[in-house]
C-alpha cells in the first residue's frame, strides 16, 4: 500500500497542548453551531452496499448530460486501482474495461466539463511512497477514455478542480508535486478544452487535500482548507470569480482536510462533508457544513448513522436531487475502507391535503400530496385533527418513488349539525392543513 506512515489514532493525542488547545475550541464552537442549525426535511440514506471494491482518494463527479455519477481509481490497502464505474441511482456499473485507460492512481484532479460534455481528470499519483506524480490529461464520455497530448502543470495531486461554465473553463488550484506533501503549490490553472494556461500564482497560500466545487448560483469557484506543508489543517475559504482569488471568511470554522465537497443547486448551498482534523493524527469528521456566499453552518442531521470518513467520494445528481457519497477511510490510520453508498435525501414535505365532505358515521379517504417523491426508505406521514370526537389515521408510509398517499377519518353519528374539523399532516417539523366538512 504506497501511504504516509502515521500514527492511527481516533483522539488527536498526538497534538502539541496549543494545537489540542485550538482544536478543543473549534470541536466546542461546531457542537454550538451545529445545536441552533439543523436541516429537519433531509438525511442521510445507505443506498447500496457492493459495486466497486473498497477505496478512498477516488475521482468523483456528476455527468449532467448522461445522468450518471463518475468515479475513476483511488486507493485501498491493495495499492492503487484504475477502474471506471457508474452510479445511476440504483445501482453501479464499470465501464470502459477496454481500450486505453488511465494507469491505477489516486487523488487525481477530478471534475465534469458541463460545455463539452466529457470527464476531466488531470494528474495523481501513481506507484511509490513518493513517487511517480502523474502529470497527464485524459478526458472520458462515458464509453472510453482518451488522453490529450498537451503540456500544463506538472505532475501533482491532492489539489481541487471546479469546472466554471460562465467562462468555459475549467479550474485547477493548488496539490502537491510529491507524495508526502512536501511541495505543495498555490498555482492557478484553467484548462479550455485544448490546452492549460497558469493563471494566477497568488490568492490561497499553498495547499493540498482540500476539494473544491462550483456554485452556479452566485457563479464563484468555492475553496474551503486542505493541508499547509506542516500537515497542519487550515480554515480559510476562498473564491475564484474568473479572474482571481477573493478570500470571504476567516471565521471561527472547524479546519479540515480530506473532506469531499459539492454544490448543491437544489439547496443554493456548497455542501461539505468529512474530514480529517487536527494534523496527520487526529480524528475522522461525520460533521455536515453548508456555505451561502457569508456563513458556514452545520446541519444537523437525523439518526442515519452515517460513519465519520476521510476522503470520500462525493458528487451531485441534480436530476434525482441527491449529494451522492462512495467510499472513504471511516477511521483515520485503521486502513478501514468501506465501499458504501450513501444519498443525502431530501424529505418531501406535505403540499396539499384533500379531504372530501363526511356524512356523520361514515368512512372518509383523504389523499395527501408531498412536494416531491418519497426518498429511499419511503416517508411517514402523521395526521391530526383538531375535534376529539372524529377518527384519523394516524400516520401512512409513502413508498419510495410516490408522491402522494391516502388517509381515513371517520366521525360519530352524534355530529348531528354541519361542523367543520381541521386535520394537519406533519412530515417532521413541516405541516400541511385541510379543512373537513362534517355533514349531519
Amino acid at each position: 500500500m504506497d501511504r504516509v506512515a502515521k500514527t492511527p489514532t481516533a483522539t488527536g493525542s498526538g497534538l502539541d497542548s496549543h494545537r489540542e488547545s485550538k482544536l478543543n475550541r473549534n470541536l466546542i464552537a461546531l457542537f454550538l453551531l451545529g445545536a441552533v442549525t439543523a436541516c429537519a426535511h433531509a438525511d442521510w440514506k445507505l443506498v447500496a452496499t457492493g459495486g466497486p471494491d473498497v477505496r478512498y482518494e477516488s475521482g468523483i463527479c456528476y455527468d449532467s448530460s448522461r445522468g450518471v455519477t463518475v468515479m475513476f481509481g483511488g486507493s485501498n490497502f491493495g495499492g492503487l486501482l484504475n477502474d471506471t464505474w457508474e452510479w445511476n441511482g440504483t445501482q453501479w456499473t464499470q465501464t470502459a474495461t477496454t481500450g486505453p485507460v488511465p494507469g491505477p492512481r489516486s487523488m487525481a484532479y477530478f471534475a465534469y466539463d458541463s460545455d463539452r460534455k466529457v470527464t476531466l481528470m488531470y494528474g495523481g499519483y501513481g506507484s511509490g511512497i513518493n513517487g511517480a506524480m502523474n502529470a497527464e490529461t485524459w478526458e472520458y464520455i462515458g464509453t472510453k477514455w482518451t488522453q490529450m497530448n498537451v503540456q500544463g502543470p506538472s505532475g501533482r495531486q491532492g489539489g481541487g478542480m471546479a469546472y466554471d461554465p460562465i467562462h468555459h473553463v475549467m479550474v485547477l488550484f493548488g496539490g502537491s508535486v510529491a507524495r508526502d506533501g512536501s511541495g505543495i503549490v498555490n498555482q492557478t490553472w484553467t484548462w479550455n478544452g485544448t490546452q492549460w494556461t497558469l493563471a494566477s500564482t497568488t490568492g490561497p497560500s499553498a495547499r493540498y487535500n482540500f476539494s473544491m466545487a462550483y456554485d452556479s448560483m452566485r457563479q464563484r469557484v468555492v475553496l474551503f482548507g486542505g493541508s499547509d506543508a506542516n500537515q497542519n489543517e487550515l480554515g480559510d475559504t476562498w473564491e475564484w470569480n474568473g479572474a482571481q482569488w477573493i478570500q470571504t471568511s476567516d471565521q471561527d470554522i472547524l479546519p479540515r482536510a480530506e473532506f469531499g465537497i459539492v454544490y448543491d443547486s437544489s439547496m443554493n448551498r456548497t455542501v461539505m462533508f468529512g474530514g480529517l482534523i487536527g494534523s496527520e493524527s487526529g480524528p475522522t469528521l461525520a460533521g455536515m457544513e453548508t456555505w451561502d456566499g457569508n456563513t458556514w453552518r452545520s446541519v444537523q442531521t437525523q439518526q442515519s448513522g452515517v460513519p465519520a470518513m476521510r476522503n470520500p467520494g462525493l458528487s451531485y445528481d441534480s436530476k434525482r436531487d441527491r449529494i451522492v457519497m462512495f467510499g472513504g477511510e471511516k477511521s483515520n490510520g485503521n486502513y478501514d475502507f468501506v465501499n458504501t453508498t450513501w444519498e443525502w435525501v431530501p424529505e418531501p414535505v406535505p403540499l396539499t391535503l384533500h379531504l372530501p365532505s363526511l356524512v356523520g358515521g361514515k368512512q372518509g379517504v383523504g389523499t395527501v400530496v408531498l412536494t416531491g417523491p418519497a426518498g429511499a426508505d419511503g416517508t411517514v406521514v402523521n395526521f391530526s385533527c383538531t375535534k376529539g370526537s372524529v377518527t384519523v389515521t394516524s400516520f401512512i408510509r409513502i413508498p419510495a418513488g410516490q408522491s402522494q398517499g391516502t388517509f381515513t377519518y371517520q366521525a360519530p353519528k352524534s355530529l348531528s349539525a354541519v361542523s367543520t374539523v381541521q386535520v394537519t399532516a406533519t412530515v417532521n417539523n413541516a405541516s400541511a392543513v385541510g379543512i373537513l366538512r362534517i355533514i349531519g
